[in-house]
């Protein structure tokens, strides 16, 4: 995820399909996403696809 601001003021957040889509899941694989998600400093796409499938 990723907060902008436009020249306007107005904020809004960026967010990686790879995270909406894991997290969307259902069962274990969007627990595994949530559980490697939550220590990033930075969105790590490839370590959310390997955390969706148990690696």
């Amino acid at each position: 995820m990723r907060l902008v601001q436009g020249q306007m003021g107005l904020s809004w957040q960026i967010t990686l399909r790879v995270l909406t889509k894991a997290l969307a899941k259902d069962g274990d694989g969007a627990k595994r996403a949530f559980t490697a998600m939550m220590p990033m400093q930075k969105i790590n796409a490839a370590a959310i696809e390997a955390a969706v499938k148990g690696e």
